[in-house]
């Protein structure tokens, strides 16, 4: 048994743009984390915290522009413990719904406080990617 968290966030950018906000270092750096390298299928990744140590790292196991990106999520409080990450994308009439499921916190394994604190953190990440512009 596993807990999931999930969130929805409506951007008036069209697709391919939020994906960039996805997938490129350089975006992605941002509102998030900057990867060392921009996220593509089969590649794994890493993104640097500010004491420049890894602090997330995983694989991406799917990359379908500009609507699914799919990977591996674990970050250094984690420990071991590896969850899934799954980004979809679907056009609107004038911008984006942008749908994030993280999935695979299994319980017991990961106290409940760090997936409290990994739901604030994608709020805190949605505030910065709500301000994209074209």
């Amino acid at each position: 048994m596993t807990h999931s968290l999930e969130k929805t966030l409506i951007v008036a950018v069209p697709p391919n743009k939020v994906w960039d906000h996805l997938t490129k270092a350089d975006q992605l750096a941002i509102w998030f984390h900057k990867p060392e390298a921009d996220l593509a299928e089969g590649q794994d990744y890493v993104m640097m915290g500010q004491d420049g140590q890894p602090l997330l790292w995983g694989h991406v196991h799917q990359a379908d522009a500009p609507k699914l990106l799919a990977y591996s999520f674990t970050a250094r409080p984690m420990g071991e413990q590896v969850t899934e990450v799954t980004w979809t994308l679907t056009a609107l009439e004038e911008g984006t719904r942008i749908h994030l499921k993280h999935d695979g916190f299994s319980k017991g394994s990961v106290p409940f406080s760090l997936l409290m604190s990994f739901d604030k953190g994608w709020d805190e990440h949605f505030a910065k990617l709500r301000k994209i512009e074209i």
